[in-house]
């Protein structure tokens, strides 16, 4: 069973690799802890040097340091290092907004993990990649096409992930599955093609003439006209009845 212990917040060292912080989370846990403490401890590792290594818990030790804290409650784990990988990863899936690519890329980093833990036998048993797929199916709750999805999309070239992120597709899985289909080096090709026709299309779409309800056009102009005859001094009313040289009653615009 996990201990959870008091450790020191200087003496937790951060793996190198991390997402980057998101500065509104981590104010949120400020305002947060600050007020009720901390709900849910950091979980650590202990290595061979009996550093405490952080796996989960990025953002509420951001917050800790923020807050002054000298210590923060921690779950310390036995495990190794591939297995504390895939801690933070599943902690990722779960709670973190990541972009699709960004899911895709950490789903595919937690089958290989798995695969590497389960240390498969030789080729005529279970394959590696699958033995990842099926425990990512019992372990993350994730269907089993959602996972070959994510795969595909982690296996665009980098050339195409840059091209998703540049053209604002990196959160459009059918853009990038589109992309995965086709030969590697047509990848980025193929979507700057997909973005290029979404804005053909929007385009259309604005340039589409908008048919005008005249009524409502009419309703509009009659309650500019009524706010502005309320909202006006009493000279300028007078001066508005002489100019006019008709009546107009006040009343609340309707």
């Amino acid at each position: 069973m996990d201990a959870i212990e008091k450790i020191a917040i200087e003496n937790i060292t951060i793996p190198e690799g991390r997402r980057a912080l998101n500065p509104v989370t981590v104010a949120g846990l400020v305002e947060s802890m600050s007020k009720i403490g901390l709900m849910v401890p950091v979980t650590i590792r202990s290595n061979s040097d009996d550093m405490a290594i952080l796996i989960a818990g990025h953002h509420r030790l951001a917050a800790a340091r923020q807050l002054g804290w000298i210590d923060i409650d921690c779950i310390v784990r036995d495990c190794s290092a591939d297995e504390a990988e895939m801690w933070e990863i599943s902690e990722n899936l779960h709670r973190a907004e990541l972009t699709v690519l960004e899911r895709s890329e950490q789903m595919a980093r937690w089958v290989e993990l798995a695969a590497k833990v389960a240390q498969v036998g030789p080729p005529g048993g279970v394959q590696p990649n699958d033995a990842g797929i099926r425990k990512a199916t019992r372990e993350l709750g994730e269907k089993r096409t959602n996972i070959q999805r994510a795969l595909s999309v982690a296996a665009l070239t980098p050339e195409a992930k840059e091209a998703a992120r540049q053209r604002g597709l990196d959160d459009n899985q059918s853009a990038m599955i589109a992309a995965a289909a086709v030969s590697p080096e047509r990848q980025a090709e193929a979507i700057h093609n997909y973005a290029d026709m979404k804005e053909r299309a929007a385009a259309d779409r604005a340039n589409v003439p908008r048919v005008v309800d005249w009524t409502d056009v009419e309703a509009v102009q009659k309650k500019r006209l009524m706010s502005a005859w309320n909202e006006a001094s009493p000279a300028v009313k007078e001066w508005f009845l002489i100019e006019i040289d008709a009546p107009v009653m006040d009343r609340a615009a309707s």
